[in-house]
């Protein structure tokens, strides 16, 4: 089993480097259609200058919670943070001997999330990730002795992380203090600060949700606060921000929580007291809803490859299960997109994946969370026709506008773009008046696929550029040409280096031929994508 800080001496710089710049620039909850691998290898061949003087801002997109409420994911300027990952690997080895000081001593790895090389994956960072092998499983031994548990959660935790927090973290922050002039502006603690704050247009309160430096940034501060907890005598694990503390009485689990305010306040954090709950041991390590989908019992008629044959009867009492778990669980999406996974490895007659489909199609207009899982769970392994796909997606795109949810509009023309399905409606006035980036750039996509006019989007990314570039320099780049762009974003575009994943773009960027498209179209996709 490996400790903390053995995963952390696992990457040398460069590793740190093609991790967090190649895979972690893109938030992994948006759809996967982008790439920052081939900024990475442009940054290393071409080891071009960016500003270091100028603050950046950044994209931002709507992701829906798992509670039916929406958090803000930032995808950041390229060259701000392509200098946050620079830094990062050029002064590795202190942040690894930081890690190591922190956490060598732990009797079991404290932070069960954190930034490591993942099996056949090339990003350093995965929020549900598990190994047991290396992380073991602590919470046996925590047990023992223990009659309560103490639950708690970090109030809003990374739009809270006060940047110059990293350097109290990093040397203390009396050293910190004493060294936060500008004479000191250079140290490594200092560097942390400044430049987590120029990519998030040099604001100190908060890091951006989605880079995977923030996931790197949140574990220095909060290990610093695991250290003291332990050194209180206290045995707990932490996921992300949320801490599970073991104790032999109520009182205890009363001082833990004091002593974490205490702890988080010497950073400027809080403790969320609405989270926060006692609970009587024993009782199951799983959650009851996970227990009971697990527990269904499917019938044992199986296919030759091994799966569960399901009919609609067991079907629907599967689903009736997941919902009215759901129900007791405070409407927690996460219950219906499990079960969602459960069922996409079981076999469906046509009989039961028709049922499945309407009912699914309900369902996910009710809840927008399961937006991220509807391809490769349910359209993947059920293979259904264009027209049910159709019907499904037009759907969406209008519920995406009367509920004012542009992750949904963004799924639409993602799904539409891969399975080639050329929807009723395309808002395209809608779109650019509400102006998401994300939505914006896939609709573009969608309408050159389509071979429909693209003028309209230049326009409006001209008009962007010359207000609010960073906020919407994914889609101004990837619509302009580069005689419209400046300084890398130019070069960058003579060399035609793309955002847009190369695989989604050979297979799925093709344009159509509905009818009799105009001759120019081709050309127009070929010279956007570099092609000739």
């Amino acid at each position: 089993m490996k400790s903390y800080h053995e995963h952390i001496t696992d990457f040398i710089d460069a590793e740190i480097l093609e991790g967090l710049l190649g895979y972690g620039l893109f938030p992994n909850k948006i759809p996967p259609f982008l790439t920052s691998k081939p900024f990475y290898d442009y940054v290393v061949t071409n080891t071009p200058v960016f500003n270091t003087k100028r603050n950046y801002d950044y994209v931002s997109y709507e992701n829906m919670r798992n509670i039916n409420v929406p958090r803000l994911l930032a995808i950041p300027h390229p060259f701000g943070y392509a200098l946050l990952c620079q830094f990062i690997a050029k002064e590795w080895s202190k942040t690894q001997n930081y890690f190591k000081d922190k956490t060598e001593n732990q009797t079991h790895k404290v932070s069960r999330v954190h930034l490591r090389k993942m099996i056949d994956k090339h990003s350093l960072f995965e929020m549900n990730y598990k190994n047991f092998d290396d992380d073991g499983f602590p919470e046996n031994d925590l047990l023992i002795r223990s009659n309560f548990i103490a639950k708690a959660d970090i109030s809003n935790c990374y739009p809270s992380i006060y940047s110059h927090s990293i350097s109290w973290a990093l040397v203390g922050k009396k050293e910190a203090k004493l060294k936060s002039k500008p004479a000191f502006k250079n140290e490594w603690f200092n560097k942390y600060d400044e430049l987590s704050r120029k990519i998030k247009n040099n604001e100190t309160n908060g890091i951006l949700i989605g880079p995977h430096t923030s996931n790197l940034i949140s574990e220095i501060v909060l290990v610093a606060i695991d250290l003291e907890m332990e050194n209180k005598g206290y045995r707990f694990t932490r996921y992300i921000d949320d801490y599970t503390c073991y104790v032999e009485t109520y009182n205890d689990a009363e001082q833990f929580f004091i002593d974490l305010s205490i702890e988080l306040k010497k950073f400027e954090l809080s403790l969320n007291h609405k989270k926060s709950e006692i609970l009587t041991l024993p009782f199951s390590l799983a959650e009851t809803w996970l227990r009971k989908l697990k527990a269904f019992h499917f019938p044992e008629i199986v296919t030759k490859e091994g799966k569960h044959v399901l009919k609609i009867a067991e079907l629907r009492s599967f689903l009736d299960l997941t919902l009215d778990l759901m129900k007791s669980e405070k409407e927690n999406s996460a219950i219906l997109s499990y079960a969602i996974k459960i069922i996409s490895s079981k076999y469906l007659g046509a009989h039961a994946r028709t049922f499945y489909f309407k009912r699914l199609h309900h369902l996910i207009l009710l809840y927008p969370y399961l937006l991220p899982y509807v391809d490769e769970y349910l359209l993947q392994p059920f293979n259904y026709s264009k027209a049910q796909i159709k019907e499904l997606l037009d759907d969406i795109l209008d519920y995406s506008f009367q509920k004012n949810i542009p992750e949904a509009t963004s799924y639409v023309l993602f799904l539409a773009l891969k399975y080639d399905i050329l929807l009723d409606k395309y808002y395209t006035t809608e779109i650019l008046d509400r102006e998401d980036c994300m939505a914006m750039l896939l609709l573009y996509l969608y309408t050159l696929k389509q071979g429909g006019g693209v003028r309209v989007f230049k326009t409006k990314a001209e008009d962007l550029s010359k207000v609010e570039f960073d906020k919407f320099w994914l889609f101004i780049y990837e619509v302009l040409p580069n005689t419209k762009l400046k300084d890398n974003f130019k070069q960058m575009k003579l060399d035609k280096l793309s955002f847009i994943d190369e695989d989604f773009r050979s297979k799925f960027l093709v344009p159509v031929r509905r009818g009799c498209l105009p001759a120019i179209i081709l050309p127009t996709i070929n010279n956007l994508f570099g092609k000739k």
